[in-house]
């Protein structure tokens, strides 16, 4: 195996058209699927990952150091892991912080236990959200600090029943009361989960029987208007105690911790990301006035929204209501219909973008609503700028869309938004948060699977950009004396001056040149850490962090168990059974394994999977024969405890021309608005058959066999309350197989 060589190209700015006065600048990607980040106080930054790691991180470079790594206990998966964290408002006394996150179900009921193996996973089975507390002092997280607030039991805790819309963020109130956001936890369907459905037993039976949701909770969306769920809600509760407060709309003195006692707002479908409105509310919690929040509400067919939160007991309406006016007419049972509901205060998607004043809806680019046109697929959430540090904006709120943009709204003396001014585009921004010492504002840019960006917004009238770092080490590992060579000679300045360059070898030596050269010694297996700083003219930076493993190499990866599976019939899709034979420098040592499934098509990538045991199984789905390119990619990342791993990559192509026949069916109306038609000499209402549905994913819905005749209605009304989206329809007669792709409108 030859020897990497490690190539970084290290681009430190967007290039978007920024208003005058704003710059998009690049930080670092040196973390793994960042989620969040946050200030204190005194201008620390914190940045944590949807894996479970929380970081104290350099605000200048986004150098990180490990706080806490509680990834053992998070259920890392798809729109599920650590996705909230915030500190106390007295954090630099007190050193508390709180995490929001979904719990590994193997961990949940397993950990105790004498056959709990980490390894094991569960997908597709419910389990619950937490929020716990630990205490950070003097740069150490305490040993024995933590705390959990709410889920210390899973027959009182947050109902996680799907892979999205499960939990949001935490956010501290004007009375240092802590506010959690909950999504539906749901899918857009009406009725909800019945048997015979797909996944009914994992995600509705068993999470009954074992007290995760009552069976009066198995009512899909909703949750969102049932106050015995917390599904759908913005809670308030004690951070001390995760009991709700008396001053709540709905609680009870004789079950402080009930659904209903900890219940703030509700109606609400992914309130993934939230944010209090600076100068609002009581800091006496009695009075029941935490202050108002402004809340990105991620849509389901048709609109976006910006909840405006004032007072206890709101209701958003959610699943009846999306947007300023629109009925979801998919959902009609009067139990649950709310009275009253409010609107948001800003909405898009689509041709729309409106605000509402009033009571009135006034369009983008109309004189009571100033600005361009846009949309969006996904309202993340945002903040109120709180200085002078973007000129003329001060007191304006930012907000973000996960597709992709930030943008600042003005606000006149009502509170009603007058005017959008459009910041950065073509981002996917997950979270924001200000720096308090100088009002810059820092983002999370995430992207799977290639971007893990953290950036920062910062005001300079005629800006000068930070250095064009392109570098390389080589070899990055190998037996002492190990000689590496460092080549930053490639590196520019963007406005054309002149670099100086220091490599710090993370031995106590440097170096000044571009192309540095340096040996490194060791009679025993060690990593270090070699830094290269880029400055320019004016003293704007970069830097950068490498890896050297001196007497070290990475495990060879001989063999796997799919190298010689290059395609598959579409048809059928294909179960894989995934292992590999491993050869390591050091047999004895502990080896980690981590599988990705990852469907690409055209230039979209989508992850399907990851799986981190030594052996795994994993199911490739049928994919839609159109004029797209797709394959499936099969990666192994195997790495040892320092860091240094081998990668396997393995293309798998479905055969959409292959061997065997082919129903002669034919499929129509495409889009599929309500009902499809299926037809063909291949069909008649007593043909005897079994039918598949998937989501673009690859992940099955539902499934279903029996007489033709028997079969229409029931699929037509399950295909009826799908959402939005792109789905796959597989029909299987006397071994003889056809998929259909198709469009949910």
């Amino acid at each position: 195996m030859s020897r990497k060589i490690l190539l970084l190209f290290f681009l430190p700015f967007l290039i978007y058209a920024q208003p005058p006065g704003f710059v998009d600048e690049f930080l670092s990607d040196d973390y793994e699927n960042p989620t969040g980040l946050t200030f204190d106080a005194s201008g620390q930054l914190y940045v944590w990952e949807k894996g479970g790691r929380f970081y104290k991180a350099n605000k200048a470079n986004g150098a990180k150091e490990l706080l806490l790594d509680i990834s053992e206990e998070v259920y890392d998966y798809l729109d599920l892991g650590l996705n909230g964290l915030v500190l106390h408002p007295d954090f630099l006394n007190n050193g508390y912080f709180y995490m929001l996150y979904s719990v590994d179900r193997n961990y949940l009921y397993f950990k105790d236990s004498a056959s709990y193996d980490p390894a094991n996973n569960d997908k597709f089975s419910a389990t619950i959200g937490r929020v716990t507390r630990y205490t950070l002092q003097d740069g150490k997280v305490q040993e024995g600090s933590r705390k959990v607030i709410l889920g210390e039991k899973h027959t009182n805790a947050i109902p996680i029943l799907m892979d999205n819309h499960g939990i949001g963020s935490l956010v501290f109130g004007a009375d240092t009361s802590l506010m959690v956001s909950i999504g539906d936890a749901a899918i857009a369907r009406d009725p909800p989960f019945q048997k015979g459905d797909a996944f009914y037993y994992e995600l509705v039976e068993l999470p009954i029987q074992e007290g995760i949701i009552t069976e009066d909770q198995n009512i899909g969306p909703y949750r969102s208007q049932y106050l015995n769920s917390l599904n759908g809600k913005l809670l308030r509760i004690n951070p001390e105690t995760g009991e709700g407060y008396a001053s709540n709309p709905f609680y009870e003195e004789d079950n402080p911790s009930s659904a209903r006692s900890r219940i703030w707002a509700y109606g609400l479908r992914n309130p993934f990301r939230f944010s209090l409105q600076p100068g609002t509310g009581s800091t006496d919690t009695t009075d029941g006035n935490p202050g108002t929040f402004y809340v990105g509400d991620v849509g389901w067919a048709s609109r976006e929204e910006v909840n405006v939160v004032t007072e206890g007991g709101s209701n958003y309406g959610w699943p009846y209501f999306e947007g300023i006016n629109l009925r979801a007419e998919l959902f009609d049972d009067l139990t649950y219909f709310p009275e009253n509901p409010l609107p948001p205060i800003l909405e898009w998607r689509g041709d729309r973008a409106q605000v509402l004043i009033e009571d009135e809806a006034f369009a983008v680019g109309s004189p009571e609503f100033l600005g361009e046109p846009f949309t969006g697929n996904s309202s993340i959430g945002g903040l109120w700028l709180t200085t002078d540090h973007f000129e003329g904006f001060k007191g304006t709120y930012l907000h973000g869309d996960y597709e992709g943009w930030i943008k600042l709204f003005k606000f006149d003396f009502r509170g009603i938004p007058y005017e959008v001014v459009s910041i950065v585009e073509g981002i996917h921004p997950t979270c924001f948060a200000e720096d308090p010492t100088d009002g810059s504002i820092y983002y999370v840019n995430l992207f799977y699977p290639d971007t893990h960006e953290i950036r920062r917004l910062y005001s300079e009238a005629n800006p000068n950009y930070p250095p064009l770092t392109q570098a390389s080490i080589s070899p990055v590992y190998g037996n002492a004396p190990l000689n590496v060579r460092m080549d930053a000679s490639n590196s520019s300045d963007p406005e054309g001056g002149e670099l100086t360059y220091h490599w710090d070898y993370g031995t106590g030596f440097s170096g000044t040149r571009a192309v540095e050269s340096f040996t490194y010694f060791s009679d025993r297996q060690q990593t270090y850490y070699p830094t290269l700083t880029v400055t320019d003219e004016q003293g704007k930076t970069t830097t950068k962090r490498f890896k050297v493993y001196v007497n070290n190499e990475p495990a060879q990866i001989l063999s796997t168990s799919y190298e010689k599976i290059v395609s598959f019939r579409n048809e059928d899709g294909l179960n894989l059974n995934l292992s590999a034979t491993v050869q390591n420098h050091v047999p004895e040592e502990q080896l980690f394994y981590e599988w990705s499934v990852i469907l690409h098509h055209d230039d979209h990538s989508h992850l399907i999977t990851t799986l981190k045991t030594e052996t795994a199984e994993a199911y490739l789905a049928p994919i839609p024969c159109d004029e797209q390119v797709y394959y499936y990619e099969v990666k192994l990342f195997i790495q040892d405890g320092e860091g240094l791993g081998s990668t396997y990559s393995h293309i798998i192509t479905p055969n959409c021309n292959g061997e065997g026949p082919v129903l002669g069916l034919e499929f129509s109306p495409n889009p599929v608005i309500e009902e499809i038609n299926i037809k063909g000499k291949d069909l008649n209402d007593e043909s005897y058959l079994s039918y598949q549905l998937f989501d673009s994913h690859g992940r099955m819905l539902h499934k279903d066999s029996g007489l033709w005749r028997s079969l229409k209605r029931p699929l037509n009304e399950f295909i009826s309350d799908l959402s939005t989206g792109l789905y796959i329809l597989k029909m299987v007669k006397d071994d003889t197989v056809q998929s259909f792709k198709f469009i949910k409108e």
